[in-house]
């Protein structure tokens, strides 16, 4: 994983593919996320590529930084089209903050 030094960016607002998934409380949010993301996680585990290492890793920044967050999006910049090794995939983690 490369170290870039995480920042702070004012953008406009931006179209995102979601999993659509209604839930209308915290324990249906926990099934939803429990059915989904270990199957992710599990699979890019699997192969190398710790994208659960580098949210975490950002996730600790924030809070050092006293930034809450309110949601997040990956960006693919590049993967199996661009890329056959996998382990050259690169990733956009971008979190929106309420600071």
């Amino acid at each position: 994983m490369s170290e870039i030094e995480p920042q702070l960016q004012r953008r406009e607002a931006q179209p995102y593919l979601a999993i659509h998934e209604h839930v209308t409380s915290e324990a249906e949010f926990r099934r939803a996320a429990d059915r989904g993301f270990p199957a992710l996680f599990g699979w890019l585990g699997e192969h190398g590529a710790d994208l659960a290492a580098a949210h975490a890793t950002l996730q600790a920044w924030m809070d050092a930084q006293g930034l809450a967050r309110a949601g997040h999006v990956e960006h693919y910049l590049s993967g199996p089209n661009e890329e056959p090794d996998f382990t050259r995939w690169q990733t956009e983690l971008a979190y929106l903050t309420t600071a």
